[in-house]
């Protein structure tokens, strides 16, 4: 018992307490540099997914420009359709057929950064729920705008292709200029290598009651692809806003 006694009760007690702080410590510092590096992580995830909306932003401005010129090319052709038979501007309908004879098959909407967010633990730690909901919609928003560039991209192969190769001539009308629709900067890759030595009279389709039709669903697409890239810009801005917000209050 005298040897009990003698023990220092209070700095064993002390030194004990200082060891239990010190791991409880430890593991709190490690628990928070731990949350400070994966806060970090996903800033750095956000701001990825971030300059690739106003990339897409800028994406979907430039095909917004195509889809329109191409729309104002099938609403040319039919108001030529609709006007005097009797004399043709034939230059005019070739840049026309050349217009609406293009397509783009891609979707104008960078989500390698958004793809990989969403595929990883660090989405799931994001506090703001509107965001994290907005965020989770983009695999839906990208779905609709690719059935409507589909859409375009089968008429162009499965319809009108071959519309034009029974009854018009592609080499003709494909070097009547040299740019793309809604593009003001000249293109020479598309040019057909070869001049013509002989060409026919386009002007023909315009009496074709089966090629008035091809322009009017021409039209039609091309106004469901415009009503596409206008959502997905709205939605593009809203993602934006949502991820500043959330950046900034993360600082």
């Amino acid at each position: 018992m005298t040897g009990l006694r003698n023990v220092p009760w209070t700095r064993v007690f002390a030194e004990g307490t200082a060891i239990v702080v010190s791991i409880l410590l430890a593991f709190w510092i490690q628990a928070w540099w731990d949350d400070k590096q994966d806060r970090e992580d996903l800033q750095d995830s956000l701001f990825a997914v971030l300059d690739d909306f106003y990339e897409s932003k800028e994406l979907v401005k430039t095909r917004r420009s195509f889809a329109s010129a191409r729309q104002h090319s099938y609403v040319s052709l039919l108001e030529i359709a609709n006007g005097d038979q009797s004399n043709h501007d034939e230059p005019l309908i070739d840049g026309l057929l050349r217009d609406v004879s293009w397509y783009l098959s891609d979707v104008p909407v960078n989500t390698t950064a958004l793809d990989a967010l969403l595929t990883g633990n660090k989405f799931e730690s994001l506090r703001n729920d509107t965001l994290r909901r907005n965020l989770a919609d983009w695999p839906a928003r990208i779905a609709f705008v690719e059935t409507q560039v589909s859409v375009d991209k089968q008429f162009a192969w499965e319809i009108w292709t071959p519309y034009i190769n029974r009854k018009g001539l592609y080499p003709q009308f494909w070097n009547s200029h040299n740019r793309t629709p809604g593009n003001i900067d000249t293109i020479s890759s598309y040019n057909f290598p070869i001049t013509l030595r002989h060409k026919v009279n386009h002007s023909k389709l315009l009496v074709d009651n089966e090629f008035i039709n091809l322009l009017f669903l021409g039209w039609i697409i091309q106004e469901n692809v415009l009503n596409a890239m206008t959502l997905v810009e709205a939605s593009l801005d809203q993602s934006i806003d949502l991820l500043t917000a959330e950046l900034d209050q993360s600082h």
